[in-house]
């Protein structure tokens, strides 16, 4: 058994902190909140590091064989924040002296190489119950339904995320094809004209965000379902192994995905190049005429699409194997890191 105490003010954000993940975990690793009592000290947000910097190393000289991770959740964080999000080893600079960090990320492990779900439709039963009818009825239209479906007089776009002005939400190792995809995400939004376009999100209109909602995702399909052609589903950062909810978010409401992935990216494993409108290679500032109606080649690949989404989440199994191998990933990570 492992001992974990979680540490820092982004604790509820990473994979222990969720129902699920602890249960596949719950005979293998033990929370604690004692860090006496701990074999390990977990972070999850490199401003965590910064911000619990002296606790963790007065805990850690206190007790030598104390180890401590990063067990960051979001790319988002490593890459605007950890200035070295490709490290697996880091010695943050602390207060009284630097804290050796195990850092356990997209990027530094294969933790969240997804078999078939992504980790972060996980961590929640609620996400893959919400899609489950609508896939089912999505899977019962074919290409020539969907035509008639995206020639009828639908609004042509949908931007539900945070506007992001600063440069620093778009860092970029093109060698590794990660990407900050804050920055662009905004300013396609603003920069799509033609037709009937919804941005909606802080920044873009007065109101509390979003995730203050009891169900802020019921709330987000409900409002989208089949009323738009297009959708945004990019994320926040372009990385091979990283998909949120905010693609099958798309799909879902029967809409076309807006989306960027590049090759060998994972969401190969979830449905056909072709079904969503890639934007690889295109530049914010052009946006895109979402009024285009979909060709041929396009509506055969999204009906492909949606019976793979159904045919998945109609596998009773297929969650718990999910689960199965993210746990046994995660031990085998923090074991490691204790030696």
């Amino acid at each position: 058994m492992i001992r974990i105490c979680v540490l820092g003010a982004w604790q509820h954000r990473q994979p222990l902190a969720y129902a699920p993940i602890q249960a596949a975990c719950a005979d293998r690793i033990a929370l604690v909140e004692d860090p006496a009592r701990a074999d390990l000290l977990v972070v999850a947000h490199p401003l965590d590091l910064d911000q619990q910097g002296l606790r963790l190393g007065r805990l850690m000289a206190a007790r030598p064989g104390l180890r401590l991770v990063l067990l960051s959740e979001e790319p988002f964080w490593d890459t605007v924040w950890n200035p070295d999000p490709f490290a697996r080893w880091l010695d943050w600079p602390g207060p009284e002296a630097p804290l050796p960090v195990s850092v356990i990320s997209h990027e530094t492990t294969a933790l969240y190489d997804f078999d078939r779900i992504p980790y972060f439709l996980l961590t929640d039963p609620r996400y893959l119950a919400h899609y489950r009818p609508l896939v089912a009825r999505n899977a019962r239209l074919r290409p020539a339904d969907w035509a008639r479906h995206f020639g009828q007089p639908l609004q042509d776009a949908a931007f539900m995320a945070a506007r992001r002005r600063d440069p620093k939400f778009s860092p970029a190792w093109p060698a590794r094809d990660v990407l900050g995809l804050c920055l662009y995400r905004s300013t396609l939004a603003a920069a799509t004209r033609k037709g009937q376009v919804l941005r909606h999100g802080k920044g873009w209109a007065p109101g509390p965000p979003r995730q203050e909602l009891a169900d802020w995702h019921a709330d987000k399909l409900d409002r989208l379902d089949m009323a738009f052609r297009h959708v945004s589903a990019l994320e926040n950062t372009h990385q091979h192994s990283y998909v949120s909810e905010k693609l099958l978010d798309a799909f879902a409401v029967g809409a076309i995905p807006l989306y960027m992935a590049g090759p060998g990216h994972r969401v190969d494993r979830l449905v056909p190049r072709g079904s969503w409108l890639d934007l690889w290679g295109q530049a914010a500032e052009q946006g895109i005429d979402p009024t285009l109606p979909p060709d041929a080649a396009r509506l055969e690949a999204y009906a492909e699409a949606q019976a793979r989404l159904h045919d998945l989440l109609s596998d009773p199994e297929a969650e718990a194997r999910e689960l199965d191998r993210f746990a046994c990933a995660l031990v085998a990570e923090l074991r490691g890191v204790l030696g």
